[in-house]
């Protein structure tokens, strides 16, 4: 199987499902390999980004999330594969090991275990994307892991943005340094996505207060 660069790009779903979860409850479904709805949901991410990018998407995260709307569609989807179960994705953008990358930026060691990969996120909308965002903070800082890294797209730091977190540059995502270029990726490489990183810890706190003001009664 073909592994693709989805880890982290954020792709608009299809146009079919856009807008079907604006106004409505939203539910959270964690799905691994050989799960049911595991061929359901990656259909959804594959769509997605053969929509946006006129990508061939055949390489998914080891676990997806999956956020369904009140009629049981997919609205929204990532994945996350713990860095210490292998070489991720995205280390083949990078020079060397991905803990040892990090850890030469933050200035301290890093190990594998304490790193995941994020990657396959698509959304029906960018709220949406920002909603799993949040879900999937306080599940990586659940499981006690440190740092999150990934390949962000304009439109992926544009969602950080809103909410007010700020990952740090770790190398360009260059398609050269995949197997064939990247040419199965269609237009995604024209977007310039670079691979990030952050801390899961000063993200899940900063997003706790944030939640915590907007739920506090206006004085």
């Amino acid at each position: 199987m073909t592994q693709m660069p989805t880890c982290g790009a954020l792709a608009p779903a299809p146009a079919r499902t856009r807008g079907r979860a604006s106004h409505t409850a939203r539910s959270f479904e964690f799905v691994g390999p050989g799960d049911a709805a595991r061929p359901g949901l990656e259909t959804f991410i594959a769509d997605a980004f053969q929509a946006s990018y006129g990508a061939r998407v055949s390489h998914f995260c080891d676990m997806l999330v999956g956020t369904r709307s009140a009629d049981g569609g997919w609205t929204a989807a990532l994945g996350y594969s713990l860095a210490a179960a292998g070489p991720t994705f995205l280390e083949q953008y990078l020079d060397g090991p991905l803990d040892a990358e990090i850890g030469a930026r933050l200035g301290r060691p890093v190990t594998r275990d304490q790193v995941v990969e994020v990657g396959n996120l698509a959304a029906s909308s960018p709220g949406e994307a920002r909603a799993l965002i949040v879900h999937a903070t306080g599940l990586l800082y659940e499981l006690g892991l440190h740092i999150v890294a990934f390949t962000a797209t304009a439109s992926l730091l544009n969602s950080f943005g809103r909410l007010r977190l700020h990952p740090q540059l770790l190398a360009p995502a260059d398609p050269l340094r995949l197997p064939g270029g990247g040419c199965e990726w269609g237009s995604y490489y024209d977007t310039h996505p670079h691979v990030m990183f952050g801390d899961i810890r000063y993200g899940y706190e900063k997003l706790a207060r944030l939640a915590s003001r907007e739920a506090s009664p206006a004085v």
